[in-house]
């Protein structure tokens, strides 16, 4: 289910989220979507919920219910500072959605141009 880490992270709450993690919250729990936290701290553009994740263990690649990691939603929605760190973290940027889309691809449709440039670095 939707956790408090889930809804910390999804609001970018920092403070709460390392809270939580300091009582044992598993940084990779997924929610109903199989959203991770990770995912959500991405989807929101909160580079410090996800630094703090990073540092907890947090695997940069869990797939969501359609296969989007992470690097997919931070390269779709123009999160540059979210892309780099989950690079450094090992991300995989040749990672491929269910329906076949890489975060390349997807932050070339998006137009985020210094985001393909990292990928295609990667």
């Amino acid at each position: 289910g939707f956790s408090a880490l889930h809804a910390a992270c999804s609001q970018g709450h920092v403070e709460a989220v390392q809270l939580l993690l300091g009582k044992g919250a598993d940084p990779n729990m997924t929610d109903f979507e199989m959203n991770s936290p990770l995912f959500l701290s991405s989807f929101s553009g909160s580079s410090s919920c996800m630094q703090a994740l990073l540092l907890a263990g947090a695997s940069p690649d869990v797939p969501n219910k359609l296969g989007y990691s992470p690097l997919h939603v931070a390269a779709q929605t123009g999160f540059q500072e979210g892309v780099e760190l989950l690079l450094r973290a090992g991300g995989d940027p040749f990672l491929r959605s269910y329906d076949g889309t890489t975060a390349l691809e997807l932050a070339e449709q998006s137009n985020h141009s210094e985001i393909v440039k990292l990928l295609r670095r990667a």
